[in-house]
């Protein structure tokens, strides 16, 4: 029972390393889209940076209502995104973004 245990632990400490390697060379952007064009996204960061991220082919895109697709990003909508440098440009593996709270009129 033991051994198995620890046969448990052990693939698990190694799936865990594995995926942190594979992520290791990617970052997070969290912040606002402030402008749209044809294959990137502008967004200003929570620390008020603004930042283009480059959308290819390969970058999935998914809204947390459920909708995918880079068509359907607006400016204004929140996004968290995986990206990773190449040649000097922010490159968009995986953005999820949700709509902006609109304020309802009293």
């Amino acid at each position: 029972m033991r051994s198995i245990a620890n046969s448990i632990m052990v693939c698990a400490l190694l799936t865990t390393g594995a995926l942190s390697i594979a992520h290791a060379h990617g970052r997070h952007v969290m912040g606002r889209v402030i402008g749209l064009g044809p294959g990137q996204v502008q967004v200003r960061t929570t620390d008020e940076q603004t930042l283009t991220l480059i959308l290819t082919q390969d970058t999935k895109v998914r809204a947390t209502q459920g909708s995918e697709g880079a068509e359907t990003l607006q400016v204004g909508d929140r996004l968290v995104a995986d990206v990773v440098e190449e040649q000097g440009r922010l490159v968009a593996r995986e953005i999820r973004f949700s709509r902006a709270h609109q304020k309802k009129e009293p």
